[in-house]
């Protein structure tokens, strides 16, 4: 997977008009994805009764110029955001 633009440390949500796309859900099924410093994100729903969802990685940056992604399983983040009702 190559030419996706480069991601600063806050993650940002990939626009559905980028080419990437349809290679996107083809690949990870239809998502909202991010990109950051560490690769390519989802958001996935918890059990919990809260609304929130865990970060999970389906992909990483191949090298330092962020512009190939290596796919590879899925990887749970520490990470946890707050959905809001219009997730």
């Amino acid at each position: 997977m190559s030419s996706v633009p480069r991601a600063n440390s806050k993650p940002k949500r990939v626009p559905e008009t980028h080419p990437m796309m349809p290679q996107l859900n083809r690949l990870f099924g239809e998502h909202t994805f991010f990109l950051d410093d560490t690769g390519l994100l989802i958001v996935e729903p918890t059990d919990s009764d809260v609304q929130e969802g865990m970060v999970v990685k389906l992909a990483s940056w191949k090298d330092e110029s962020h512009m190939s992604l290596a796919p590879h399983g899925p990887e749970v983040t520490d990470m946890v955001v707050v959905l809001d009702d219009a997730a």
